[in-house]
């Protein structure tokens, strides 16, 4: 549907004082005069990956996460299900040194290969350690085929697992996976239902 290309995922900063967006690459703004007059900053510079058909492989992003002491972790993911004719490409980043002037954004999407067919539409960094990000993905086409997964991230991002954590959540379309803040970091995932 076309209004979907106009839901693009926002972050409101509370440490750094900035916004965050996600469209084409990932943007941020400093906002710590209380004003929006500072010019959006990109901190993703992913070329354009064409797919056969012409179409872009990251034209829209569908989701990022910000983690960090110093929010200088980033993961961010684009619209669209990975195919694996397109060999596992172009899809799922991962970046250490967000706070960069120009940060490094690691193709991670061939680790990923439980993405076959999937989608990511939510992620949230676990608040006490950037290695690991909790993610939802699930069919863009059948809500019922969807998993809530624990990415950890090895080394120099040559590496990643990826551990289930659906357990019991019922068989429908996931929503958002947020942590709550505090000592008891209890996990939220919305579903459908």
């Amino acid at each position: 549907a076309p209004a979907q290309i106009f839901r693009r995922p926002i972050y409101h900063d509370k440490k750094l004082n900035k916004v965050w967006l996600g469209y084409h690459q990932l943007w941020t703004k400093d906002i710590s005069n209380g004003k929006f007059d500072a010019k959006w900053i990109p901190k993703s510079f992913i070329p354009d990956l064409p797919m056969r058909n012409g179409m872009l492989f990251n034209r829209n992003v569908s989701t990022f996460a910000i983690g960090g002491n110093k929010n200088e972790y980033g993961f961010m993911a684009y619209d669209g299900p990975i195919w694996q004719n397109d060999s596992l490409k172009g899809k799922v980043f991962y970046c250490s040194n967000l706070n960069a002037e120009k940060p490094e954004w690691k193709d991670v999407s061939k680790y990923l290969t439980p993405l076959n067919w999937r989608q990511v539409y939510s992620a949230v960094f676990n608040p006490d350690d950037p290695s690991e990000v909790f993610i939802y993905w699930q069919d863009p086409y059948s809500g019922k085929y969807r998993e809530a997964e624990k990415l950890t991230f090895y080394g120099n991002i040559d590496s990643v697992t990826t551990t289930d954590i659906s357990g019991d959540l019922p068989k429908c379309p996931l929503g958002t996976i947020i942590i709550e803040p505090g000592e008891q970091r209890k996990m939220y995932i919305a579903t459908d239902s």
